[in-house]
């Protein structure tokens, strides 16, 4: 017989994935909409591009947005090693090699990013300290399989394509870099051709995240 542990009021509330957000917007009198996204690694993507979009139709003049991860615990790590996905290099250099052909698997990590997104009239009217300009915003979904990623990229492409469009109203060839997640979607020699195909211009500039 198993016998189980006492569950804890506060078990569903604490479960819910957007009080994470709810307790921001409690921290900071935030009144406006509160929500969390949930898209796995484009999840903080995700959510910067719907407060973009928030912003840009006058619902809102400012917004916190971001993501974090804490997967390193019993379960996240179970999974992940049940999914044969996590390295098993034991040299710690070689072990979190995304970009490497002879990466093995990904080492996962924690951390949390979060960008407060203004309407660019308000953040000069405060005399703000403006660090950046998003101009578009694209997101797509593959509609190919529930983890491997479209072979040629082309939902990639697509959302690269939203995000030019108007109100960025941007040429591909002003496009000069772009910060890659090291997704095997993205870094296999044939879409990197596609993307340098798309983008003429454009340098790759790996991204840091330990994942592969």
């Amino acid at each position: 017989m198993i016998r189980a542990k006492r569950v804890s009021p506060l078990f569903v509330p604490d479960s819910i994935i957007n009080m994470a957000a709810g307790n921001i917007s409690i921290a900071f009198n935030a009144l406006n909409t509160s929500q969390g996204i949930v898209t796995a690694c484009s999840s903080g993507t995700n959510a910067i591009g719907n407060a973009f979009e928030y912003i840009k139709q006058g619902k809102a003049k400012a917004i916190i947005a971001g993501g974090t991860e804490a997967s390193v615990n019993e379960i996240g790590i179970s999974g992940f090693a049940a999914l044969t996905a996590l390295s098993k290099e034991t040299d710690p250099k070689k072990a979190s090699i995304p970009f490497d052909k002879d990466r093995n698997g990904f080492v996962l990590g924690e951390g949390s990013g979060t960008v407060i997104l203004e309407d660019y009239d308000h953040a000069k009217a405060r005399h703000a300290n403006i660090l950046a300009e998003i101009v578009g915003y694209g997101t797509t979904s593959d509609a190919y399989h529930m983890t491997a990623p479209d072979p040629e990229g082309k939902g990639a492409i697509r959302a690269m394509q939203q995000a030019l469009m108007k109100p960025a109203s941007m040429k591909p060839k002003l496009i000069t870099s772009m910060l890659m997640e090291p997704a095997p979607m993205l870094t296999t020699a044939p879409n990197l051709k596609l993307l340098n195909k798309s983008l003429p211009r454009m340098t790759m500039l790996k991204s840091a995240v330990p994942k592969g």
